[in-house]
């Protein structure tokens, strides 16, 4: 008899009940289980032991649930749109993960049943449709132009960067997706976040941020540009430049200064090294805004908007038109 460790070895984190029972365990010695907290019960019929859940987040629970409803489907189906992103560890944004997206293959109908949403639609099986781990998803390319037509512009354009940062050559097969969607649900607005997608976004944070310039006007910045002092010696690298204008910014998200700690070094530490890189900067003779996540979030967005082209301008008539020693 199999034991149920092998079989959620097996599956990569999930038992079903079926299959605990063929190992000899019963719907009693499961729900004790689920009560003393050693598993969990993530839909009917599924469990996954607490170990393996607590140490997932939001994401990854998702994906591991979507894998699970996908591989007891009677009929053929593959993971799809915010299902399959959460599979690939692509980032989201306010995606609902408690829904199941599943895409039918079979002579299923659209249909919303036990917080799983079955599409149908027609797609390239080629080119659109891959085998993973042992299940059908649609592939990284698809899944990302899906999660960007079904989502926000700020949504879309977060899932197709953090795509494009797995798979840099993406972008002909997102375009030839993007030709022959035609008639789709949204996708003009599919094709905006395609235009303004750039895989050298570092986090969702960064592509946010460039989605609220877009709408509010301020010009598209270079990413990832390297800064250098007089001497020639790499000062570091910015999120966001206007080199026409002497400027860059750069967005501070949450963990920033603890994923980048050196060696004993305390978050106030990071912090006053990050103010000396900034004064550095300054000193090549550039403008330098900071950015955080409340900044570009309702009802602060506009106002942080205007200062960004505030400072441009600033910066424009302070370096370019009198210009220093870069």
């Amino acid at each position: 008899m199999t034991s149920m460790e092998g079989v959620v070895d097996a599956n990569g984190g999930f038992i079903t009940r079926a299959q605990a029972l063929d190992c000899g365990i019963t719907d009693r010695e499961l729900g004790r289980a689920v009560r003393d907290g050693g598993l969990v019960r993530v839909r009917h019929g599924l469990y996954v032991p607490a170990e393996i859940h607590d140490r997932l987040d939001r994401v990854g629970r998702h994906a591991l649930l979507a894998r699970a409803v996908v591989a007891i489907q009677r009929g053929r189906a593959a993971l799809w749109g915010p299902s399959a992103a959460a599979t690939y560890g692509l980032e989201l944004l306010r995606s609902d993960l408690d829904v199941v997206h599943l895409l039918r293959l079979d002579d299923a109908t659209v249909r919303t049943v036990a917080g799983v949403k079955h599409h149908v639609m027609s797609i390239d099986d080629e080119q659109d449709l891959i085998e993973r781990d042992g299940i059908l998803i649609t592939s990284l390319a698809r899944t990302a132009w899906d999660v960007a037509r079904t989502s926000s512009l700020e949504g879309g354009v977060i899932t197709i960067d953090s795509a494009l940062r797995l798979d840099p050559d993406m972008t002909p097969r997102l375009l030839e997706i993007s030709a022959a969607s035609a008639h789709h649900p949204r996708v003009r607005a599919a094709r905006t976040a395609v235009s303004l997608a750039d895989g050298r976004a570092a986090n969702g944070g960064e592509s946010f941020a460039r989605v609220r310039f877009y709408r509010y006007g301020v010009p598209r910045p270079e990413l990832q540009v390297p800064v250098y002092d007089a001497a020639g010696y790499k000062i570091g690298t910015t999120d966001f430049a206007w080199e026409e204008h002497r400027h860059v910014a750069e967005f501070d998200g949450k963990i920033k200064y603890q994923r980048y700690l050196k060696p004993g070094e305390s978050p106030g530490d990071a912090v006053f090294r990050e103010k000396r890189r900034e004064d550095a900067i300054r000193r090549t003779g550039r403008g330098v805004s900071r950015l955080v996540w409340s900044d570009l979030l309702k009802p602060q967005v506009r106002s942080t908007m205007m200062m960004i082209r505030e400072d441009l301008e600033h910066s424009h008539r302070l370096y370019v038109q009198r210009p220093q020693a870069s």
